[in-house]
């Protein structure tokens, strides 16, 4: 997975949506999910991946692997994104 969004967000989204994985979350519970295939677009970049989501989800994430392939540069010690 690339993306773990809100259940919120997710719906707004459109595309089809697929049986995603099974999640363990916080409070120990496995939980299905659903999946979507998204458009991400950042500055002058376009990229295609996949996203989760579950109604108990309540926080957008975006993994490592989608950021590298979106070419951002994290500087947490400045709070900054960079592109690079």
């Amino acid at each position: 997975m690339r993306c773990i969004l809100s259940h919120d967000v997710f719906r707004t989204l459109s595309g089809e949506e697929f049986e995603g994985p099974l999640v363990r979350l916080p409070d120990g519970r496995v939980y299905s999910t659903k999946m979507k295939i998204v458009m991400v677009k950042f500055l002058n970049r376009e990229i295609y991946t996949t996203c989760i989501s579950n109604i108990y989800i309540d926080k957008n994430l975006i993994g490592e692997k989608l950021l590298e392939r979106l070419q951002i540069v994290l500087d947490y010690k400045n709070l900054q994104v960079k592109d690079p």
